[in-house]
């Protein structure tokens, strides 16, 4: 069941999935999907007001799911184990994002989001192709447990000085470019 409110935030109370539910929904300023385990494809692609999220129960964020959410600042998704390709791309005032859960983080996940300066992923293993490319407010990143990090991970992030990457074991091309 769904519910969309006049004041601009969503409340869905009863869907586990949720597909191109308000894909460019320039009104949508807030969402709080308690029951939500996967927010799939493109789900909220292009909901440029959208400024809050609650996905405390979401497993699963799909490839563009938040893509040019553009007033989205800070993302915690406590249960999210896979961050899917370009899930939060050109999230351009993003600054923090508490993934503790996520071990797989695709290509462009935070890709082009210039104010991240805070990302936990703690549990990371696979970190895709271009996934911080041109976050370039990032200057420190700890990612203790990742085995794989893709081409061009951290491209263009032009203020990272502080990289933890302990148990990498293979580094695509260019990735520190």
């Amino acid at each position: 069941e769904f519910k969309k409110l006049t004041d601009g935030v969503a409340i869905i109370d009863v869907a586990k999935n949720i597909l191109n539910a308000f894909d460019d929904d320039y009104n949508l300023t807030a969402i709080d999907l308690p029951n939500a385990v996967t927010i799939e494809d493109c789900a909220f692609e292009g909901c440029s007001h959208l400024a809050t999220i609650s996905l405390p129960n979401a497993t699963t964020i799909g490839d563009g799911a938040f893509i040019a959410c553009s007033r989205l600042t800070a993302i915690e998704l406590p249960e999210a184990i896979t961050i899917g390709h370009h899930a939060f791309e050109f999230c351009s005032h993003l600054t923090a994002a508490d993934c503790p859960n996520a071990t797989t983080i695709g290509a462009l996940a935070f890709g082009y989001c210039p104010e991240l300066t805070d990302i936990k992923l703690p549990n990371a293993i696979t970190i895709g192709g271009y996934a911080f490319c041109e976050c370039g407010s990032l200057t420190t990143i700890a990612l203790p447990n990742a085995t794989s990090i893709g081409d061009a991970v951290f491209q263009f992030c032009t203020k990272l000085t502080d990289i933890e990457l302990p148990n990498v074991t293979t580094i695509g091309e260019n990735a520190f470019y």
